[in-house]
């Protein structure tokens, strides 16, 4: 009898499965955090798009999460890092911005003309500053920081796969069907706008272009530097500054120059700090979260007024003034100030809302 008790197998039937089914899970839990994740911190932090409709996550996730997960797997399973990962990240951007959504290419009158309109090249039918803004953008916070954050959860599994064959081909199925659903609802919102195809191909040859530029990096690391790494407040302290730096940077020719200038600088000076002794997880996270915290101040919304269905909280001084005798200023709540914070946000907020548009409350505020 006890021979044939040790014959059983630990697991049969359900069992089996069960355990079967919880090893997978376990096994593909960073990449369904990261799916979703990605979308929250690319549109809802930054105000792109209302936590009211918060029902539109899976969609934005075909295309935002399918992403940030193909570029993380290709570039951890050829045995690449991070540079190879943000520069992914950088045509990853070029390539949602010039081929799916073409909103680098749409002239200012299909937007609110506000953003992006003094460095506007009509001869290329782009605006530069636009262009800075997408491309540096969903490289940092709709891909770098999202991958920062999911495998600062899971150290054990940082550089190592988290999906299969099977499921990275299921991943570039999802990303090339949010692909498609994202163009069709931009084409039915700009009126059946199509950029032109030789525009269309000179952003394919960039994408291509970043592409080989972040495979051609190499796989091994450059040799450490003798150094001891920066304690991770100081990082922080620098990412922060960095990070309102660039988005303070102005939507002008000089704040281009200074955009891109900022950016190079920044990407030298952590190639640097990283090859230091020391240099881990609280370090990494040190960059990503002075950058969720510039992400969520400019995404804060910018005045109750601006948005639709809000009264404005000047409407309850005004009844406390008619209880009281006084008489209350017939005042446009549009021309309150606004702190240049919310000027900002606002700004970006009007000019990114892919699923309602630039609304009156954009177009008839007043700054």
């Amino acid at each position: 009898m006890r021979t044939f008790i040790q014959m059983i197998p630990p697991r049969t039937g359900l069992a089996s499965g069960a355990g079967w089914f919880t090893d997978q899970a376990r096994r593909v839990a960073p990449a369904v955090g990261l799916f979703f994740l990605a979308p929250l911190v690319g549109e809802y932090l930054l105000g792109n798009v209302s936590i009211v409709e918060i029902w539109a996550l899976p969609v934005l996730a075909l295309l935002y999460g399918s992403g940030a997960i193909l570029i993380r797997e290709v570039a951890r399973r050829t045995g690449r890092g991070w540079p190879t990962m943000l520069v992914l990240g950088l045509a990853y951007g070029l390539i949602e911005a010039g081929l799916i959504d073409q909103t680098l290419f749409k002239p200012p009158e299909l937007t609110t003309g506000v953003v992006g309109a003094a460095t506007y090249v009509p001869a290329l039918g782009i605006s530069v500053s636009d262009l800075l803004s997408f491309v540096v953008g969903h490289a940092g916070w709709s891909i770098g920081i999202p991958i920062a954050m999911v495998e600062a959860l899971v150290p054990t599994r940082r550089t190592t796969p988290w999906l299969g064959r099977a499921g990275l081909a299921v991943t570039g199925a999802l990303y090339l069907l949010g692909a498609v659903l994202i163009f069709r609802f931009m084409q039915q919102d700009s009126g059946g706008f199509l950029a032109p195809a030789p525009k269309l191909a000179a952003v394919a040859a960039g994408s291509a272009a970043l592409i080989g530029f972040a495979f051609a990096l190499g796989r091994r690391p450059r040799p450490p530097v003798d150094r001891p790494a920066l304690r991770p407040w100081l990082v922080a302290a620098v990412a922060l500054v960095a990070s309102f730096l660039f988005g303070w940077r102005g939507e002008t020719w000089s704040g281009v120059a200074f955009g891109v200038v900022a950016t190079a600088a920044m990407a030298a000076v952590v190639a640097c700090w990283s090859r230091r002794r020391g240099w881990g997880a609280p370090h990494r996270l040190a960059l990503a979260g002075p950058a969720l915290l510039h992400q969520a101040a400019t995404g804060v919304p910018p005045d109750p007024a601006l948005r639709p269905g809000r009264r404005h909280p000047r409407h309850r001084q005004r009844r406390l003034r008619r209880r009281r005798g006084r008489p209350a200023p017939d005042r446009d709540p549009r021309h309150t100030p606004l702190h240049p914070v919310a000027v900002y946000a606002h700004r970006h907020a009007c000019g990114g809302d892919w699923l309602r548009g630039p609304g009156p409350w954009c177009r008839d505020a007043v700054y």
